[in-house]
């Protein structure tokens, strides 16, 4: 039989039920004026009780990490050792020609706007390692680019070229804490079996996205676990990482390998596109990709049909992938280019 979660009464049901009791209780007094005495005494006793049910529903709520508040949640995360995954900062280098001394501390900027600090002095010339000056996703760019000085610079170029700006990510989000804690609370019941182990490595990391499991695999004994992880991120720092935390979870008798799916590229040729409208179509097969990243996900060329004729009303001829894509249990897709002919 599943419980059921009790009604708050309003304010008016209970000053009417109040009002009813000392109507009983006391008879003649039910023809009072509204504003007299009593009335006004039981309109405050009214409302002491329904702030009193409020607060209790408040109290049930907290019972729960999954409708606790944000600060109930870091009681129960301290208390059940999950600590909520903290944002991080991008970090990358950066080579500007001259012949001046850079810093530490200068200000770099992207073409967005988006704001970077080195973390030590250099010289033009030479690499210097810089990281985002807020902490989060919006930091990564993924692919080479240039920066700017924000101040100018004796002797020193104002724009440079930056390596591919990687590993900044959010803040984990309440829901998602919340979740992690109450899989937690449940880990006393956990054995060790797949969902376990999926579980323990998407709570290892923040970067880790999603994760599948297969056990006695490679050999007899091993516990290799695939996951796929945040775009941009060193796969290698993250893999670490998260063994490192796995040791502390999981069973004795079990090794864990950590692995990344393989990438299934995806090329897509297509004749016909007049010039204005590929950098449209190019952008609209980037994102289709991009939400094929999933287990065993399926690419059909209808897709990417539909997908171009949203974007042009010119012939044309898709002449790759013709057949459905389907990734393998190990494979992510991944867009290797699109090509116009």
């Amino acid at each position: 039989m599943s419980a059921t979660k009790p009604t708050i009464p309003t304010l008016q049901a209970i000053r009417d039920r109040m009002m009813a009791d000392v109507a009983y209780y006391l008879p003649g007094s039910g023809n009072r004026p509204y504003k007299s005495v009593l009335s006004v005494l039981v309109t405050v006793f009214a409302a002491a009780v329904w702030s009193l049910y409020l607060f209790a529903d408040w109290i049930l709520r907290q019972l729960d990490p999954a409708t606790a508040d944000e600060a109930w949640l870091v009681i129960w995360g301290d208390k059940l050792g999950v600590p909520r995954k903290p944002d991080t900062v991008a970090t990358g280098s950066v080579t500007l020609s001259g012949n001046g001394t850079i810093p530490a501390g200068t200000l770099l900027q992207s073409s967005d706007q988006r704001r970077y600090v080195t973390l030590a002095e250099g010289v033009a010339g030479s690499p210097i390692a810089f990281q985002s000056q807020a902490a989060g996703y919006a930091g990564n760019i993924p692919t080479p680019s240039t920066l700017s000085l924000v101040n100018p610079i004796a002797g020193v170029q104002l724009i440079g070229s930056a390596t591919a700006i990687t590993g900044g990510l959010d803040a984990e989000t309440l829901s998602a804490w919340a979740q992690r804690i109450s899989d937690q609370l449940q880990q006393m019941q956990q054995i060790g079996d797949a969902d376990d182990y999926a579980r323990w490595a998407k709570a290892a990391h923040t970067a880790i996205t999603d994760a599948w499991v297969y056990g006695n695999t490679p050999a007899l004994g091993d516990i290799t676990i695939y996951c796929l992880l945040t775009p941009g991120v060193d796969a290698v720092t993250v893999l670490q990482e998260a063994e490192g935390v796995l040791d502390r979870t999981r069973n004795v008798c079990g090794h864990v390998i950590l692995r990344t799916p393989a990438t299934l590229p995806i090329t897509v040729r297509i004749a016909g596109i007049p010039s204005d409208a590929r950098p449209f179509i190019t952008a609209d097969i980037a994102a289709l990709i991009q939400s094929k990243r999933t287990r065993t996900a399926v690419l059909y060329p209808e897709e990417l049909e539909r997908l171009i004729a949203n974007n042009t009303d010119a012939e044309f001829v898709l002449l790759e992938p013709v057949r459905k894509v389907i990734a393998s249990d190990t494979e992510i897709m991944s867009l290797s280019g699109v090509t116009y002919e």
